[in-house]
Parts: C-alpha cells; structure tokens; sequence
C-alpha cells in the first residue's frame, strides 16, 4: 500500500477511543496522533482540565498550523497512514471552519450513552450532555457528509468489542486501507504516542492488550443524570444506524 492516508477518528468521550487508538498503533503501517486539537481547545476556552498548564506548555495551540499538520504535514517514520484520535468536545464546531474536514478521511466510534454516562460519571459527577460531546460528535458527522457528499464510516463500541476482527475489517475496507490481524492486540502500559492527559484518563486501558466482550455495567445512572441520557440517546440513535454490521 503507497497512498497516504491521513484517517481522523471523532469519538464522544468514554467511548473505547484509546483502545481503538491501541489497535491502530499496532497497525504496521500507521502511526497515531493522540487528540491533536486537545492544545487548541484549552487554549481557546481556558478549561480548568487536569495537567492543562502542562499540556499548553508542550503542544501545539495554533488552530491553523495544527490543522495544517493534521491534513498536510509529513507523516513520520514513513509510514503511509496517520491515525489521528480526536474528542468531539475539543473541536469548537461553531465557531470553527471546518471544511478541513474534507482532506481527512473520517470515520466515527460512538457508544451506548448509557454506558458512556456511567464512566464518565465517576470523573464527572455533575456531568452535562454538552460534557459527553456528542452534540458536537453529531454536527462534525452532518458536516463531513455534507463536504463528502458519502455518509462516514459508524463502528459502535459494543460491535467492535464483541466481534472485533470483523468490525475492524470492516473498517479498513471502508477507508481504503489493509487489515492487519496485528491491530487485535497491543502492549500493556504507556505508549509514547499518549497524551500527557493520558495520567489522568488512561488507567484501564493501559491494563489492557485486546478488546474484550462486552459486558453490562453494574452502575446505575443517578437519577439527576436520566436527562441527560434521554437527551444523548436521541443522538446516538440517529448515527447507530449508519454503524458498520
């Protein structure tokens, strides 16, 4: 395979983001950009995120020369797919032009909101549905469609944890890349390639080397919190049927 691919992948927070950031890294021919913009938004909005100081000091806070990187930039080590992890929440999809959007080649990881509340829950306890990111996960899909004139990729989280050779052959093809078995495990603890966010966020799947089955959580949503994952589910509902099956 010689054609670079420069694929984003746009995930709502708590969505297994890391982990398929994991399979890719095992990839042969790719390397992974962990939340590139992640600078950019705590520049724009002065978030009180953990390490945030740190994270301004290191990377890159220009919107535009990230950008320029992300679509243009050299892809290092000479490999032929950059893979690039983005949040939702960090891309300022109203205020931001965003039809950079149509150098990339998309897909997008959603999750059971359910599932997503109750993780995200134990950081967040006062959690709002503009906390989860999948409003803004939902706009960044409209919009790629819109400059693409094709409806991304979908894998939904429960798919890929329950099949994930056939959920990420499925993938690959779609994006116009090679599946490689090596991208069904990888190595426990840090990777270089983690943010520095990764000190706070990253501890289950630094335990981890593969996906696992799914399995129901055992927390229950408080009830102050039902709202919100009535107001998420409406969402995620209307990209669950575009997933991959």
């Amino acid at each position: 395979m010689s054609q670079v691919k420069r694929i984003a992948m746009w995930s709502s927070i708590r969505s297994l983001s890391t982990a398929m950031m994991r399979a890719w890294s095992s990839h042969p021919d790719t390397i992974v950009w962990d939340e590139p913009l992640y600078a950019v938004y705590l520049a724009q909005t002065k978030a009180n995120h953990p390490y945030a100081e740190e994270i301004l000091a290191k990377y890159e806070t220009d919107f535009e020369k990230v950008i320029a990187k992300m679509t243009t930039g050299e892809i290092p080590n000479n490999q032929t797919i950059l893979f690039q992890k983005h949040i939702s929440d960090s891309l300022l999809v109203d205020e931001a032009d965003l039809s950079f959007l149509s150098q990339l080649t998309n897909f997008f990881l959603i999750r059971n909101p359910q599932d997503i509340i109750t993780s995200l829950y134990q950081k967040l306890p006062d959690l709002s549905i503009e906390d989860t990111g999948i409003s803004n996960l939902k706009k960044i899909f409209d919009r790629v469609r819109e400059l693409t004139g094709n409806i991304p990729p979908v894998v939904d989280a429960r798919d890929l944890q329950n099949n994930p050779q056939k959920i990420l052959s499925l993938l690959c093809e779609s994006l116009g890349v090679d599946f490689s078995e090596k991208m069904l495990s990888w190595s426990a603890g840090k990777q270089e390639t983690d943010g520095i966010w990764g000190k706070h966020w990253y501890q289950n799947v630094e335990k981890s080397t593969c996906f696992l089955p799914y399995r129901p959580k055992l927390d229950v949503v408080p009830k102050h919190l039902l709202s919100v994952v009535e107001e998420c589910n409406s969402i995620y509902q209307e990209l669950y049927q575009f997933r991959l099956r």
